[in-house]
């Protein structure tokens, strides 16, 4: 019997702030039944109370993503309460700042563990209940950084890089195994304002602030609220952040160049910062859906905006320059 919007199930990881918390507030506007995973369960719990109020079944279960047994946990429990699960949404991770050399080993491994390994897990568990029942949608949500990279950042971007090319790599083999009725989609947002920042581990001098432009987590939960009606390979989310990828594709060495420079000026604030370990061992008592930096934004916009024109004046003149040799 064909399914209709009131059957459908979606299990969300990092549900209990950020794009996860507003990616379930969206969802359940949609009729969705929910899976909710997060490693605070009594945020979560209240996330799942907000989400039933549109009328939908939510459960919330206690789950840290870089532990593979938790992620196999979460999905027996969503298929033994709601039989199945028509949307898996990878979306739980930590960020990192700090320049490479200055970062523990143990600090790197953790965050990979989450933001990698935490998603082959999910993938693992939604690919293979998709098999069983002939169909789903697994949505991972990566980073614009899983197309171009940045100083200071070289965990998360490597995590993000991997999360992208995962998901390329499963797509491929799920053409060649002729599964058409299973998707493997990958978000790229730019900056979003959630508490990730004001979480993060930072072994920086100067605390982190977001950098612009700046995205609404709500923004994010509509691109994964359509992808889950229309899935496609990959969505940026943000033309702002299309740009420096087609730059970082055209000339790696100039955009490297540039944007370094940017990061460094714009990802920092003008104040010193306790060295620690943020939320990568063990969950934050900030868990909001925002992190208050969207008001921040315009200014520092406008800066961004004459980087990437810039960038592109010089590219175009060094192109030129070429083609007269």
């Amino acid at each position: 019997m064909e399914q209709t919007i009131t059957d459908k199930v979606a299990v969300i990881t990092g549900a209990s702030s950020g794009i996860g918390e507003a990616t379930a507030y969206a969802l359940a506007k949609k009729g969705f039944n929910l899976v909710l995973a997060a490693r605070r369960n009594d945020v979560l719990e209240d996330v799942a109370k907000k989400c039933r109020k549109e009328g939908i079944q939510a459960i919330a279960i206690k789950t840290d993503t870089s532990k593979a047994d938790d992620v196999a946990r979460l999905s027996e429990k969503a298929i033994n309460t709601f039989g199945h699960y028509d949307v898996w949404v990878n979306n739980a991770s930590n960020i990192m700042y700090g320049r490479f050399l200055d970062i523990k080993d143990e600090e790197f491994r953790q965050l990979i563990e989450t933001n990698l390994f935490g998603y082959v897990a999910g993938a693992r568990a939604a690919l293979q209940q998709f098999q069983n029942q002939g169909h789903g949608t697994l949505i991972n949500v990566a980073s614009a950084y899983g197309g171009v990279a940045a100083p200071y950042s070289s965990a998360y971007v490597a995590s993000k890089f991997a999360v992208r090319g995962l998901g390329s790599a499963l797509r491929q083999e799920l053409i060649a195994d002729r599964q058409h009725n299973i998707h493997v989609c990958t978000v790229m947002p730019g900056t979003v304002d959630t508490p990730i920042y004001q979480n993060a581990a930072n072994r920086m001098e100067r605390a982190v602030k977001a950098m612009p432009p700046v995205f609404s987590p709500e923004r994010v939960a509509g691109v994964i609220v359509s992808l889950t009606e229309h899935p496609k390979p990959e969505v940026s989310v943000g033309r702002s952040m299309r740009v420096p990828m087609i730059l970082f594709n055209l000339s790696p060495r100039l955009f490297e160049a540039g944007f370094s420079k940017y990061v460094a000026k714009f990802n920092y604030q003008d104040q010193p910062s306790v060295p620690g370990s943020g939320n990568l061992f063990k969950p934050s008592d900030n868990a909001s859906m925002r992190g208050g930096w969207a008001m921040k934004r315009s200014l520092k916009f406008v800066g961004f905006g004459v980087v990437i024109t810039a960038t592109t004046v010089i590219m175009a003149i060094l192109k030129g320059s070429k083609g007269r040799k």
